[in-house]
């Protein structure tokens, strides 16, 4: 009646998981799964218990994991009862609590944690750990830091290439776009500084590449039409003028006001 399995069965609950411990007769990590059995009352009539060698779970947890990836479970007090892939361990190397307690203590009051640990062998591993209500173990998850960074390295460098070509192709499209554009600017300038020497080129410009410019352009062969205009009407004035002047036998005089 003081074995802690008896105690929990009484107090009402219909089954129970044990610590880890040593057996008395093998010396070998051990724990206990109790069960009830109760009248149709509910009264306890008696219980059934099954002592298990933790082999038995390293056995369970042997499934397939990516690469280097270890499991783990500890019991309520720290104790780690089994490992995938298995390794040995001495009674005090199980006391995951006192080695590692970032990885345990957090779960073991309910929460979640997420650390990094030095391994037996000195490599850096990256664990996540949370707790198992049912039983009030800990399951942990691990993987070596390097594994990790390696598989984030290689995502990164895939999408950072794509990115370099997405944005070279973007850069590509945008330069042919705009090499049009840029041509009509630099050919506008010219014209405009071409009217204000006053050049008797041609000022026509060409049609832009976009519709802005397009008026522009006509914007402005219609100011240097007007502006011709004005020179022809300009000249024309003076050479009647001169005429005048050259053909008269009468004195001339101008005033001015």
């Amino acid at each position: 009646s003081e074995e802690g399995h008896f105690k929990q069965l009484a107090s009402g609950r219909e089954w129970y998981v044990s610590d880890l411990v040593l057996s008395k007769s093998s010396g070998e990590p051990v724990f206990s799964v109790s069960r009830s059995a109760r009248d149709d009352k509910g009264n306890l009539l008696g219980l059934v218990v099954a002592t298990l060698n933790a082999q038995v779970v390293e056995e369970v947890l042997a499934f397939e994991r990516p690469k280097d990836a270890g499991i783990s479970l500890t019991d309520r007090n720290g104790m780690v009862v089994a490992t995938y892939p298995a390794k040995e361990f001495t009674w005090e190397e199980r006391n995951w609590l006192r080695l590692y307690p970032q990885k345990v203590y957090e779960p073991l009051k309910g929460g979640e944690a997420t650390t990094v640990v030095s391994g037996r062998n000195g490599e850096r591993r990256l664990v996540a750990a949370a707790p198992v209500p049912s039983i009030g173990w800990v399951a942990a998850s691990s993987r070596s830091e390097d594994a990790v960074l390696d598989t984030i390295l290689s995502a990164l460098l895939a999408e950072g290439t794509l990115f370099l070509i997405v944005t070279l192709a973007a850069f590509a499209t945008a330069l042919a776009v705009s090499r049009p554009l840029s041509q009509s600017v630099l050919r506008l300038r010219d014209q405009v500084l071409a009217l204000g020497r006053a050049d008797r080129e041609d000022l026509t410009i060409a049609p832009g590449s976009t519709r802005e410019l397009n008026e522009l352009a006509q914007s402005f062969s219609g100011m240097a039409e007007e502006v011709r205009n004005r020179e022809r009407a300009l000249q024309d004035s003076e050479t009647r003028l001169r005429a005048i002047f050259e053909s008269t036998e009468e004195a001339i005089i101008t005033l001015d006001d």
